[in-house]
Parts: C-alpha cells; sequence; structure tokens
C-alpha cells in the first residue's frame, strides 16, 4: 500500500497531508480541481501536497488518522494519478499548501 497520507509537524500542533502526482506529460492536463497551476510546470509531473486536517493536538491521533486514510484512499489515488480522472477524488476543495 502507498502511503499518500502523512503528518505535517507545526509549531504545537499536527496536520495531515496528501500527496497527489499529476503526469502531465501521459495525460496532457491538471485536472480541473487544479487548473490554477497548470501554466506553472511544464514538466513530466507534478506533485502536490493537500492540507487535508490541521490543529490535531496528538501525534499518535495524527498518525493513527493517516494510516486510515491510506487504508481508505490509495488504490483511489493510484487510479485518479494513472487514469487522470480525479471525479472521485473526495479530496479536490482542500488547499493546496505546496507542490513541484
Amino acid at each position: 500500500m502507498d502511503n499518500f497520507f502523512h503528518v505535517a509537524h507545526y509549531d504545537k500542533t499536527y496536520g495531515i497531508e496528501c500527496q497527489i502526482t499529476v503526469y502531465r506529460a501521459l495525460l496532457g492536463k491538471h485536472p480541473d480541481f487544479l487548473k490554477a497551476y497548470e501554466g506553472d510546470r511544464y514538466g513530466y509531473n507534478t506533485k502536490f501536497y493537500l492540507l487535508i486536517e490541521d490543529c490535531i493536538e496528538d501525534e499518535a491521533a495524527a498518525e493513527e488518522k493517516c494510516q486510515e486514510l491510506n487504508r481508505k484512499y490509495s488504490d483511489l489515488i493510484i487510479r485518479c494519478e494513472e487514469t487522470g480522472n480525479w471525479d472521485d477524488f473526495p479530496f479536490k476543495d482542500k488547499e493546496v499548501v505546496y507542490y513541484k
């Protein structure tokens, strides 16, 4: 199983971020929910980090949530990345915190 979700460490709290990859050279475009970034990257792929949840006070709770999200969504994310069809991706409204 791939680990798309990971814990982000802040000053006194934790957050959960999700890393997805858009294979632009293969698929020819970014998904609609990432169109704002399409002109910024002209490479073969772009990794996006989305903020799923923040202000989690307990690191163990954040880790547990990440494990559950990875179990629940890893297969879906792989399918989205490989096909370019992000219709079923439930986090399209989340903030992009970083991309490269």
